[in-house]
This record gives structure tokens, sequence and C-alpha cells, in this order.
């Protein structure tokens, strides 16, 4: 999820940050969930956004060159080596 926003924020799709903050927060309650009861899993509602949010990256992977992609990963690794609890920006500057 967080590539396809990185690769979205970097020109590569249609902005909609909403959805990315979303699909965090879908993501988080299963975390919370998953911890207390030990069953990992999403709320369906959640599928909808998810199905959005891979198509985006299908079509990712087709328009944005290779150098692109590879940053986008670098930037991932970075923000799990870190201590942000989220890469995104806040969702009301």
């Amino acid at each position: 999820m967080y590539i396809a926003y990185f690769l979205e924020r970097d020109g590569y799709g249609d902005p909609a940050l909403d959805q990315f903050h979303d699909a965090e927060q879908f993501m988080e309650l299963a975390n919370r969930r998953g911890a207390e009861t030990d069953t990992w899993s999403l709320d369906e509602d959640a599928y909808p956004l998810f199905q959005r949010i891979l198509a985006l990256h299908d079509e990712q992977m087709l328009e944005a060159p290779a150098h692109a992609i590879i940053e986008a990963e670098d930037e991932l690794m970075r923000f799990i080596a870190g201590d942000r609890p989220s890469p995104l920006p806040p969702r009301f500057p």
C-alpha cells in the first residue's frame, strides 16, 4: 500500500490521499484486533478500497520507470527502519 502511495505522490496515478488514510485505518484496526484475538483479517468494508489500491498499483507497475519503483521501495525500507507511525502526511494539515 505504501509503495503505491509513494508512486502516486511522485506522479504515477491520480492523487487520492484519503484512500491511503482510510486503508491505513483499516490496517490498524486489523492489527489491533489481531493482537487481541490472534485472528488477522480485514473488515469486508475494506475490500473495495484495497482492490482500488491494488488496481492503481498494477497501473503504476506498467507506467512507472524502474528507478521510480526502486526509490519507492527504498523509501518503504527507510520508513520501516524508522520510528514514524505512518509515512503519510497528516489527513488535515
